[in-house]
């Protein structure tokens, strides 16, 4: 018995009192099954690693609340400041006509095109935002059976439609069936080859593949203009990044759009990806699962 009183006062004196300051990675030695002193040190190591383990929970939620929070606030601030150039220049226009510019018809219509405009740009950042809100909620997608070459042809085919100065060419080796939202993919698609609109020459080549590996299917966007240094690849999915800081959000400033495919993607259980290199191309790469696996709420 001065044997255990012994060894329980050492414990006490130690690692008893190491615990006592926080220092939770402190452990009694000695756990055995055989004498009452290693069957109560193995309990109270036990104890101890169940004190560690719920601090270390604490200590992941508080800091998961904590970068949610620190995104929360840099989106709104990013958001209000997107928004305050076309509120400036809607009130700049109002002014010019209090000022007597509806009395000047070249001057009138120049101010109503303006408005218009910047009301546009207004639309469509508030549509991006209450995409993204929905995303962050849970997407609420629209799985069914797609055939996704055929909704790859529709993408090609509407952005060489849209500017046949920038040659887009679909392969695909057979149809790739799965079940996925295909107007979501649509989008997914879409987005890509409107950069390439905005950030390229004309003559600017595209190739869209389409194929199956496995499980997942698999497009990829490469496109062989002035593409980007790796810095700005690193970034280009983040929310309102601008590469060139001189830019309007319509002629391809900061934007919410592969921020938004982004989303699409994740929440379809899929993974995108963007390689580039200055002066030789761009290539994104999209992969969703065949199946769909249960979709959920993305981090704001």
């Amino acid at each position: 018995m001065s044997d255990l009183r012994a060894d329980w006062r050492h414990v006490e004196r130690t690692a008893a009192a190491a615990i006592a300051t926080g220092a939770f990675d402190q452990r009694v030695p000695g756990e055995s099954n055989k004498t009452e002193f290693g069957r109560l040190t193995t309990t109270f190591n036990n104890t101890v690693d169940r004190i560690q383990d719920a601090f270390a929970e604490r200590d992941r939620k508080e800091d998961s609340l904590k970068q949610s929070e620190e995104r929360m606030r840099r989106f709104v601030g990013d958001a209000s400041h997107e928004l305050r150039t076309p509120l400036a220049a809607v009130a700049a226009y109002t002014e010019l006509f209090s000022l007597g510019a509806d009395q000047r018809p070249q001057d009138l219509e120049r101010i109503m095109h303006g408005i218009r405009h910047e009301a546009s740009r207004m639309g469509d950042l508030m549509e991006d935002l209450l995409t993204l809100a929905r995303i962050n909620d849970g997407l609420p997608l629209t799985p069914r059976p797609i055939e996704l070459v055929s909704i790859a042809a529709e993408s090609v085919n509407a952005a060489n439609v849209i500017d046949p100065s920038r040659k887009v060419h679909l392969t695909a080796s057979q149809p790739v069936d799965l079940i996925a939202d295909g107007a979501r993919l649509r989008q997914v698609l879409d987005n890509p080859l409107a950069n390439v609109r905005a950030h390229t020459p004309t003559h600017t080549r595209t190739d869209v593949t389409v194929h199956a590996h496995d499980l997942n299917a698999t497009i990829t966007v490469t496109d062989n203009g002035p593409g980007m240094t790796p810095d700005h690849a690193a970034r280009i999915f983040e929310r309102f990044y601008r590469i060139d800081p001189s830019r309007s959000r319509r002629s391809g400033g900061a934007s919410l759009g592969l921020n938004i495919v982004e989303a699409i993607v994740q929440a379809h259980h899929g993974t995108i990806s963007v390689t580039s290199a200055s002066a030789s191309g761009t290539s994104f790469t999209i992969t969703v699962p065949i199946t769909p696996a249960t979709t959920g709420p993305i981090d704001p």
